[in-house]
């Protein structure tokens, strides 16, 4: 059925035979057998890789049943999206990690910080890690201390604020302050929601997303 709708998509871009396909399989998944269940998430990841724009619903599709990818999978999507500068699937799969305690390969933490997202360098900073993780979490925060110039200390606000909020003075800014003092937090921990997250569907304009676009960020925790 996913095979078909990547057809039908390739003959008429503007059609909804993707968003269709993917919302059937991502409400059907959890009654599947658990063999079918694993070659399900095989051919979604997949369609990640070379659709980074269906990412959530291999997130979702996860978080639904008790099943995980393989950890060299996950790493090479990770890569993949990082190397691509796919900003909202680099945040989706490192949601899943901070999700299921997945440690992150050195591999994948280089080619991410590489990639400058600051979402993603907020994700890193915010979620536990491996001790090894530690000294690059350092590193990451010594980096941002330094920006290249005012527009990236702009731009990586996120990753910023999140160091602030950990206690590195030297990262605050004018808005910090009452951010914090509104209870803003950025990043929640996804292990503590005890309600879904989701409202309506939230993979309904799938069939035209931009890949370029950086907007396909609901349900990852932001708050505030």
């Amino acid at each position: 059925m996913i095979d078909k709708a990547i057809d039908m998509s390739l003959n008429d871009p503007t059609a909804s035979a993707i968003q269709w396909a993917l919302s059937r399989v991502r409400k059907e998944i959890a009654g599947y057998p658990p063999a079918e269940q694993g070659r399900v998430l095989n051919r979604l990841a997949e369609l990640a890789f070379t659709h980074p724009h269906t990412t959530p619903v291999l997130v979702d599709a996860l978080e639904s049943i008790d099943v995980d990818l393989a950890a060299d999978d996950i790493d090479t999507l990770l890569r993949k999206h990082a190397n691509d500068r796919q900003s909202s699937a680099i945040c989706w799969m490192l949601h899943l990690t901070w999700l299921r305690e997945i440690e992150i390969s050195d591999d994948s933490w280089n080619s991410i910080v590489a990639a400058r997202d600051p979402l993603a360098n907020a994700y890193l900073l915010r979620q536990p890690s491996r001790p090894a993780n530690k000294t690059q979490q350092t590193a990451l925060v010594d980096s941002l201390a330094d920006p290249i110039d005012d527009y990236a200390k702009d731009e990586e606000w996120p990753a910023r604020y999140i160091a602030f909020l950990d206690g590195r003075e030297d990262m605050t800014d004018a808005s910090f302050a009452e951010l914090q003092g509104a209870g803003v937090k950025l990043l929640a921990d996804p292990r503590a929601w005890e309600e879904e997250i989701f409202v309506d569907d939230p993979f309904e304009p799938l069939d035209t997303y931009d890949e370029d676009s950086d907007e396909d960020l609901s349900g990852l925790g932001l708050s505030g």
